[in-house]
């Protein structure tokens, strides 16, 4: 665009002493109706920003009517919209039994000796650790910081492992980046608690099942008075961002089972879970920021290794009585 003077005169940037070259004087504004000809003119243009985050730019070509306006101010209440305020209940009773078993779980750490053991690489390379105290991740990290940050998750003799799980004994050690299946199914798994921790913080629902699909996952919610639709995933999403940015570490935690009945007594779904399908003394857990929920993992390391996403799909169905909500992303 080519500014004036007040007197009419063309202004152009330019470095001192360079030569004025005609093109800099040439209008760039081009496209609106309000434009004079050759260019030039003026354009309206609307957008919204928030704590939490920034709107795309609205280009309004014309008047701004009533119907613009409503339209606009709708996009900007998305953002803020967003969360319940408060959130339920039930997310600061589950992280307030979370931390005292998390802190009993440390103190026990704290308690192990740490022996010299032998990692084993799938190239026959060793690499030299201290039970209950090297990580998948600090071999990746010994090898390469490159080869660190792509690897998904780590198998230890032959079981999948979380890349920030202590290693306890001699070992076979392998690095599973995304080309690996096993490694894409634990990453959809990692975007479905996600997507999980969304929902609870937008629907407030109760969590049903969340697994990795093909090229993707859902959640299962149950919500028993509110009606999901499209109109909610602008809202989910904006949450979601906040929780790739945070970049909330995946914590895991072994718990007894009526330690977990106390957790989840406030989902039904949970509750059957866990004495129907739970035949051990303890079972798994898994957190991410305020979500905490019955996983056997494993995880990535946190939610910023999701880069995009989005809500495809909503569905309800009936089950036991029960009207479950079927939310469905892609990342």
């Amino acid at each position: 665009m080519a500014p004036k003077e007040p007197d009419g005169r063309d202004m152009v940037w330019r470095k001192a002493n360079a030569e004025l070259e005609k093109k800099n004087l040439q209008p760039t504004l081009k496209g609106f109706k309000a434009a004079p000809p050759g260019g030039g003119g003026s354009v309206m243009v609307w957008g919204w920003m928030s704590a939490s985050g920034f709107g795309e730019l609205m280009f309004v070509d014309g008047v701004m009517d009533k119907m613009k306006k409503s339209n606009t101010e709708t996009m900007n209440n998305v953002n803020d919209a967003s969360e319940l305020n408060p959130w339920p209940p039930f997310i600061e009773e589950r992280l307030d039994l979370w931390d005292k078993l998390m802190a009993k779980y440390v103190a026990e750490i704290e308690s192990k000796e740490h022996n010299p053991i032998s990692i084993t690489l799938p190239d026959g390379a060793v690499k030299e650790g201290l039970s209950w105290k090297t990580t998948p991740y600090d071999i990746a990290a010994e090898i390469s910081q490159g080869l660190a940050d792509n690897t998904v998750i780590a198998k230890v003799d032959d079981e999948l492992w979380d890349l920030d799980r202590p290693l306890v004994k001699d070992c076979k050690l392998s690095l599973l980046k995304f080309d690996d299946p096993e490694a894409q199914a634990v990453f959809w798994h990692s975007s479905a608690h996600i997507l999980g921790e969304a929902l609870e913080r937008t629907i407030g629902g109760h969590l049903c099942y969340g697994p990795p699909i093909h090229s993707g996952f859902y959640y299962d919610m149950f919500t028993p008075t509110k009606q999901v639709s499209s109109t909610d995933y602008p809202g989910i999403e904006q949450v979601v961002k906040k929780i790739v940015k945070e970049k909330q570490p995946f914590e895991r935690l072994e718990v007894s089972v009526d330690d977990l009945l106390e957790m989840f007594k406030y989902n039904e779904f949970k509750v059957r879970i866990l004495k129907e399908k739970v035949k051990t003394p303890t079972t798994t857990i898994y957190r991410c920021g305020p979500l905490i929920d019955l996983c056997r993992g494993p995880h990535v390391r946190h939610t910023g290794k999701v880069k995009s996403f989005k809500v495809t799909k909503v569905c309800e169905y009936v089950t036991h009585n029960l009207v479950y909500i079927q939310l469905c992303m892609v990342f």
